[in-house]
């Protein structure tokens, strides 16, 4: 049994992302909106003849749906009977083993007698055509709103079917980062080196997964297979403990050619690597994922909640942001809020530690 599993594990993420979605749901973490957009074909190794006819048919952007629709009937199946979600998860762990064992031993047969054929030599070219990189950043109250709807209307607008479409929707997005610098308050960076398509293309739909997951609720979703669109859950934070709430824009790029790599030190890196990416052609842009969360304007997000979803962020020189911890209750609180949520007392200078106090819990 334990040999049967093994086997199976590298195949079994998937599985296991929907069921640490559902007992992260089920447990009562905080319930997020979001929205994304994208779309691109790694099926030609990063290289296109033109941009009017490439469709979706390599990235599977449209699988995030049916995620969300799993992760929504078990966690209505455990309020109903928690025991019998259980053993439904269960049912599906076993499953995802016992498929993923009869994927590998199909395509052992299929391989056998045929390795090297299509693998490529070590000096080839094919292991460096594609480039990633993935630019988060965070803005505060003053862009919030605006950076919420016009993701929302430029998703709905966009050409997700073509690289032309896909290369018009990035411009887009990198000039409303840009107008928006002033407010601009984290940023994180995931630089990588040239790889081969598969592997490109494997790391891509990762790093995608990872970002949507943030959100359980995706008021948007536009990519190859077409517009879905889920109504507004009433999602509603209290402005005393959140703020104006601030809104994290994850870039994910693949490109055919090599991208700058930045530090999320600075304003003018950022500004560096958008100009790059907004510089991509239909020729040399292979894919691209655009998130954005919260989406809906109750769901406040503070800074203290951010740095909780995304600990690797960095805070950008200048900005004001993070966790407090008041001076009289001893409670935690976001740094941008003029009085501590818990007890009513202003802010004071000598809280702005990150530590907490002594005698704090």
């Amino acid at each position: 049994m334990m040999r049967w599993m093994a086997r199976g594990w590298p195949r079994l993420w998937p599985w296991l992302l929907v069921l640490a979605c559902v007992l992260v749901a089920v447990a009562g973490e905080a319930q997020w909106t979001g929205g994304s957009v994208g779309g691109g074909d790694f099926s030609s190794g990063g290289s296109s003849s033109g941009g009017s006819s490439d469709s979706d048919s390599s990235y599977g952007g449209g699988s995030g749906g049916d995620v969300f629709a799993a992760i929504e009937f078990f966690v209505w199946l455990f309020r109903v009977n928690p025991l019998l979600g259980f053993a439904a998860l269960f049912a599906l762990l076993l499953y995802g083993i016992w498929s993923a064992n009869r994927q590998a031993g199909a395509a052992g047969h299929q391989d056998s007698g045929s390795v090297g054929s299509s693998v490529p030599s070590a000096t080839s070219r094919r292991w460096f055509e594609v480039d990633l990189t993935e630019v988060r950043i965070a803005l505060d109250g003053r862009a919030r709103s605006y950076l919420q709807r016009e993701l929302m209307e430029q998703g709905r607008r966009a050409d997700t079917r073509t690289k032309a479409g896909l290369v018009a929707l990035l411009r887009v997005v990198v000039r409303a980062l840009k107008q928006s610098s002033s407010a601009w308050i984290y940023a994180g960076a995931k630089n990588f080196r040239p790889m081969s398509s598969i592997l490109a293309e494997a790391t891509f739909k990762r790093l995608a997964g990872e970002a949507r997951a943030k959100f359980t609720h995706e008021l948007l979703r536009k990519d190859a297979s077409g517009l879905r669109e889920g109504e507004g859950h009433g999602v509603v934070r209290s402005a005393e403990r959140e703020g104006e709430g601030v809104v994290l824009v994850t870039l994910i790029v693949a490109a055919s050619r090599e991208i700058k790599d930045f530090e999320a030190t600075s304003v003018a890196e950022l500004v560096n690597v958008l100009d790059d990416l907004a510089a991509l052609t239909d020729q040399s842009l292979v894919a691209v994922e655009i998130s954005w969360l919260p989406a809906e304007e109750s769901d406040r997000m503070s800074t203290a909640t951010l740095e909780a979803l995304h600990p690797d962020m960095k805070k950008l020189p200048g900005a004001t942001g993070g966790r407090l911890f008041c001076t009289y209750c001893k409670g935690p609180f976001a740094a941008e809020l003029p009085k501590c949520p818990h007890c009513g007392a202003p802010r004071e200078p000598a809280s702005s530690s990150a530590t907490p106090p002594p005698g704090s819990a």
